[in-house]
């Protein structure tokens, strides 16, 4: 496994039982695992990676941020920080919280990028203003981290 795998707090997003995405806040918590998924949902990943696909490709953030996770945990699909970081760009700029927050990451730990811990720190404190609070838990150990070593934070 790359380490890629590592850099996400997400959820995966739910499918519904006719196979179509819902929004995930209102049915998964961030970290849910599918076995924790509630009855009746879909967990095919496969039938999901094309659900998410054609969500996507109407830039539809949260299946794009979704697809990211796929490929960066390699869940239906094989394994790939570069089209994780794509698919997370992409949802980031339109404002997507989680994939501000799994960008931040993967920026501050240097997964598949140059480390960047101002670009982390930016990214951190858009996901924060929208109520991330994985976002603000990593700004304040980076700030920490900083202030600790005498860098100033990002």
């Amino acid at each position: 496994r790359q380490k890629c795998a590592s850099m996400l707090q997400g959820s995966f997003g739910v499918v519904s039982k006719g196979g179509r995405p819902r929004k995930c806040r209102s049915a998964v918590r961030p970290g849910q695992h599918v076995r924790e998924w509630p009855q009746g949902v879909l967990k095919n990943q496969t039938e999901a990676l094309g659900w998410y696909r054609k969500a996507a490709s109407q830039r539809y953030a949260k299946a794009q941020c979704n697809l990211g996770t796929m490929y960066a945990k390699g869940r239906g699909v094989a394994q790939s920080c570069n089209e994780a970081l794509a698919w997370f760009l992409k949802a980031a700029d339109q404002g997507d919280a989680q994939a501000q927050f799994n960008l931040g990451v993967v920026y501050e730990e240097g997964q598949g990028v140059p480390k960047n811990t101002a670009r982390a720190m930016s990214l951190y404190r858009k996901a924060a203003s929208q109520g991330d609070k994985g976002a603000l838990k990593r700004m304040a150990k980076l700030e920490a981290t900083q202030s600790s070593s005498g860098l100033e934070p990002g």
